[in-house]
């Protein structure tokens, strides 16, 4: 088995595929006995008409989340309706959730298995032309073995459309992924590659404040702090930090909901608020919502909008879901704060009131 496969056999962004052709994204690397956590990401199609996506298999490819947010998410989620068997009541976090169980998995893609092929075999297209040559371009600036990279999205799954999509690309390991930061900076000031556009954040933020409760202000601020995006050759892409390894296996910790709280924090630990879900130990100043009598030690974000959005130093407010958390193997009882819940979509957020 290879580095990345050593610990965990299902990793966060693989994608799973379903005999009713549903591609299905992985969340997380915590899953129950006989089933994987993931979520709708393409549904397949016969109809031709209004797709972008590449045809498979005399199928034609739709996306169900048209705006990466959790309402979004919820309204994609919601064609499992169809699919019951997809849902599952997971006991250890005290909610309902996608859960792909085992034998209906028809094909499991791994990011870094679909790169190192398109990389060995050479590219079929130009998007897969310039998705080699910048992960070339990487692996030369930062001495990182190519298998700690990967391709996730449209291209993992072979649906991709050359004119129009993105490129997606995984990095695994916290060294492997501040090493890459790194490198994005350096090669954007040097001009190898392009920050994105203003034009394009601008487009994003006016998409983003119909989802969260935030002003432009507080968005562009989190936007600020991007690092993982730009554009290389024409094309926009990204970057995905993911944990290598994760101590925890499924019933370690019991979750659970003791409703909404809003608070005023400090950012103590930001290391691995690069990944997702991101978690960074925080300090709450002031209790604005909530009952004010549970030390809350972490704030942690399942939506991908908030990764590196925070650092060491940082004044944030924060409103979000509040757990309890039950350690189970060092005994221990603590809270923490959750954003990217379906519970609270629309109504969780945070923002930065003071740089560090």
């Amino acid at each position: 088995m290879n580095t990345i496969r050593r610990y965990n056999r299902f990793k966060n962004r693989d994608f799973l595929e379903t005999a009713e052709n549903i591609l299905f994204c992985i969340v997380g690397e915590v899953h129950p006995d006989g089933c994987v956590v993931a979520y709708p990401r393409y549904i397949a199609t016969s109809e031709s008409s209004g797709s972008i996506w590449r045809s498979r298999d005399g199928l034609n490819y739709e996306r169900l989340m048209k705006v990466y947010s959790m309402l979004s998410l919820r309204e994609s989620i919601r064609l499992l309706d169809k699919y019951p068997y997809y849902v599952r009541y997971i006991d250890a976090w005290g909610i309902n959730m996608p859960c792909i169980p085992i034998e209906r998995i028809v094909r499991h893609f791994k990011p870094e298995e679909k790169l190192e092929e398109i990389m060995h075999r050479g590219a079929d297209d130009i998007l897969e032309d310039k998705l080699t040559k910048l992960v070339e371009i990487l692996i030369d600036s930062t001495g990182i073995p190519l298998e700690f990279f990967g391709v996730t999205g449209s291209i993992l799954v072979g649906i991709h459309n050359p004119r129009f999509s993105d490129i997606d690309l995984t990095v695994y390991g916290l060294d492997e992924s501040i090493k890459v930061r790194e490198a994005l900076l350096d090669l954007k000031k040097s001009g190898v590659i392009k920050s994105i556009p203003q034009s394009h954040i601008d487009k994003s933020i006016n998409e983003k404040i119909q989802y969260y409760p935030l002003s432009v202000d507080d968005l562009r601020k989190i936007y600020d702090r991007v690092w993982q995006r730009g554009v290389f050759d024409d094309v926009y892409f990204s970057v995905h930090p993911e944990r290598l390894y994760v101590d925890e296996r499924y019933g370690d910790r019991i979750y659970r909901h003791k409703g909404l709280a809003k608070v005023v924090a400090e950012v103590v630990d930001d290391r691995d608020g690069i990944f997702l879900p991101a978690i960074y130990s925080i300090s709450v100043l002031e209790w604005l919502e909530g009952n004010g009598i549970c030390n809350i030690e972490e704030l942690v974000s399942f939506d991908g909008f908030f990764s590196s959005a925070f650092q060491i130093g940082d004044r944030i407010e924060v409103k979000a879901k509040l757990e309890e958390v039950y350690d189970r193997k060092k005994g221990r009882i603590y809270y923490r704060l959750v954003l990217g819940t379906l519970e609270y979509a629309g109504l969780e957020y945070a923002k930065i009131l003071y740089p560090h």
